[in-house]
């Protein structure tokens, strides 16, 4: 597209104009912005499927990084259990384990 009709695009395309239903919630959630990017950047025809639990691999990594925090502040922080969150510190304190042997 010509980057005079992409300025156009931009600066006037709303939330009404969005072409579907689902570009309609990326744009009313994310900003038109982000919508007009995802049209003319990834082209038409793909599906993009958000999981349910995207943030599983993150909250590890969180959890991981924050020894200095009581296990009871990081389940509040990552809205999850205390059991849950100490299922990660113990695999993480096996996995060391494991390292030491061999």
């Amino acid at each position: 597209m010509k980057e005079d009709f992409l300025k156009f695009v931009n600066e006037n395309m709303t939330v009404d104009d969005m072409p579907t239903k689902d570009m309609k919630m990326i744009a009313e959630s994310c900003g038109v912005d982000v919508a007009v990017r995802l049209m003319t950047k990834l082209r038409g025809g793909l599906h993009i499927y958000t999981p349910n639990c995207w943030q599983k691999k993150i909250i590890k990594k969180y959890i991981l990084a924050n020894p200095h925090k009581s296990v009871k502040e990081i389940a509040n922080d990552v809205e999850m259990s205390e059991t849950f969150v100490n299922k990660i510190l113990n695999e993480k304190a096996a996995d060391d384990m494991q390292m030491k042997i061999f």
